[in-house]
């Protein structure tokens, strides 16, 4: 028999909104959004792929939801 094959890493992709629902807003507040904000490789991506500057949780929703769009949209603001 051969050896054993051992999983190292794995990668999930996963979006905020489903955190929340899974796990509740205070999970998604507490633990997940400060772990995002101090991800500089993952803010680095953003900022390369989608011109996208995101330094706060509200950066967070303005930016990347659609409803960030709508709100955008609405104070005349351009969206990306």
């Amino acid at each position: 028999m051969g050896k054993a094959k051992v999983r190292l890493n794995s990668n999930y992709v996963i979006t905020l909104d489903r955190v929340k629902d899974l796990c509740g807003e205070d999970f998604l507040e507490q633990c997940i959004i400060p772990e995002v904000l101090k991800n500089e490789k993952q803010l680095q991506e953003w900022k390369e792929l989608f011109n996208l500057e995101v330094k706060s949780k509200n950066d967070l929703i303005e930016k990347t939801t659609y409803y960030g769009k709508l709100i955008m949209e609405k104070n005349g603001e351009n969206y990306q």
